[in-house]
């Protein structure tokens, strides 16, 4: 699975495991040894709470380093809709979080329909995020999702200075589609090590800004600037990144040779290879 320079190059479960697999987390097992990168950073899925302990069993037995949980999507969508289910479905990713191993977990913490419209309600519930994450041992990382209000970096470093210990995740595809790329190269929050993980996705140059949002690509074949910011991550940042976007979805199977290319271009430009 790993090669060398590999170690801090994960893969998101999110690059193969999809609807049109039906989600099935077995396919980790199956082909994991196959995709060269140091580890992967598992998707929760929706549909997996009623065999949560089932996967849970079966990605321990795959043997994977997996240090990183993306946690369920839709858990920013009742944060922002004032749900009040928000904090025990946010609990079972911990769990799932803490039984595969891992020592981080992504979330977004504004989602569908208000964004980050009830501002005093996202932080406060931004608060009890990070309380629950480290009763789980984790390290909480809140995704630079796309605003209705404002820009998401400076939202993030609003969460910041209320939350010294929360940790940040910085996702090239969404900075792109905000047109912040190059600004959060400048925010203060690298200088503090409050980045602690990178998502690294792609998106077309043209057509409507909705499809920049919705089509995910492979680093390297869109539009995001990533020789800009490789030069910014090798000079300030050394920790993990992974890469994301759903390249690899098959009905049966899963396209390694599409997930290695993107892995390969990522480890290309974290070394500074002048092809990059």
């Amino acid at each position: 699975m790993t090669g060398k320079g590999r170690e801090r190059i994960l893969c998101s479960t999110g690059t193969f495991i999809g609807r049109i697999n039906g989600r099935d987390h077995r396919l980790l097992a199956q082909y994991g040894d196959q995709i060269r990168c140091g580890g992967f950073e598992v998707m929760v899925s929706g549909d997996w709470y009623d065999r949560l302990d089932e996967i849970i069993r079966d990605i321990q037995a795959a043997g994977f380093r997996c240090p990183v949980v993306h946690a369920d999507k839709q858990i920013g969508d009742l944060i922002s809709e004032g749900a009040d289910n928000y904090l025990s479905v946010w609990r079972e990713n911990c769990r799932f979080a803490e039984g595969i191993g891992a020592t981080k977990i992504v979330v977004h913490a504004w989602g569908l329909p208000d964004s980050n419209r009830p501002k005093d309600m996202i932080v406060e519930r931004c608060g009890m995020l990070l309380d629950v994450a480290e009763a789980f041992g984790l390290d909480l990382l809140v995704e630079n999702v796309p605003c209705s209000v404002g820009s998401p970096v400076r939202f993030i470093e609003m969460l910041s200075d209320i939350f010294p210990r929360m940790g940040f995740i910085i996702d090239t595809r969404l900075a792109h589609y905000h047109g912040e790329l190059e600004n959060i190269c400048q925010s203060p929050l690298w200088r503090n090590g409050k980045v602690r993980h990178i998502h690294m996705s792609d998106c077309a140059g043209d057509g409507p800004k909705e499809d920049m949002f919705r089509h995910i690509l492979t680093p390297g074949g869109g539009a995001v600037d990533f020789p800009m910011f490789f030069k910014h991550l090798r000079a300030h940042y050394h920790g993990d990144v992974t890469m994301e976007g759903p390249a690899a979805h098959r009905a049966d199977g899963v396209n390694t040779a599409a997930l290695n290319a993107g892995l390969d271009y990522i480890a290309g430009g974290l070394q500074g290879e002048d092809t990059i």
